[in-house]
């Protein structure tokens, strides 16, 4: 599929418009540059970029930018994780040992379709990492991974974020600040 974009390009470089910083009066440029949906929303950031320059005390001469048509073709493309194969290279290293301490809080947050199925398996039945995995999964979430594939303690139901409260040691209550986000979820079902 092709779709028509706006790029914003600077005369004086040939580079596109990637940021622009009001305070200092600085206009970053780059090769690609921010991606506009109309001519109309390019100009306007044009003229929103003049008037905040203004407002900080900077003047911007935008007649030396010209707002450029692109067609550009869009492709999904898939985009799997690596750090699996790097784990399972050296499991035992200091270094992916950290790796997997901070994957799994990660999982514990978001849930655990972070990691593919036949690495997750891998993560929970390697008895080296048995200790990691009491340290930083809560263990209503340890027995029960299948409910946690597609949402981990940040978007879980409140009966279940209890549960979790329940079964959770006094470190992992800290290191998810499970105590503040029960509360906050109470607090929004009131």
């Amino acid at each position: 599929m092709t779709e028509i974009k706006f790029r914003i390009k600077d005369t004086k470089n040939e580079q596109y418009i990637s940021l622009f910083i009001p305070q200092m009066g600085s206009i970053i440029s780059g090769i690609a540059g921010i991606v506009f949906s109309s001519y109309i929303e390019a100009l306007e950031y044009l003229n929103k970029m003049q008037c905040n320059g203004l407002n900080y005390g900077h003047f911007v001469d935008i007649t030396r930018f010209v707002i450029e048509e692109s067609e550009i073709t869009i492709r999904n493309h898939t985009v799997q994780n690596s750090f699996e194969d790097l784990i399972l290279s050296e499991p035992d290293s200091e270094e992916n040992i950290k790796r997997i301490t901070s994957i799994l809080k990660y999982a514990v947050q978001w849930g655990f379709d972070v990691m593919e199925p036949t690495f997750l398996q891998f993560v929970l039945n390697y008895d080296k990492y048995q200790p990691i995995l009491s340290k930083v999964v809560p263990p209503h979430m340890l027995n029960s991974i299948g409910e946690f594939l597609g949402e981990g303690i940040l978007g879980c139901d409140i009966d279940v974020l209890g549960s979790i409260s329940l079964t959770a040691s006094e470190e992992q209550h800290i290191m998810y600040d499970i105590n503040d986000l029960f509360k906050s979820r109470t607090n929004a079902s009131k």
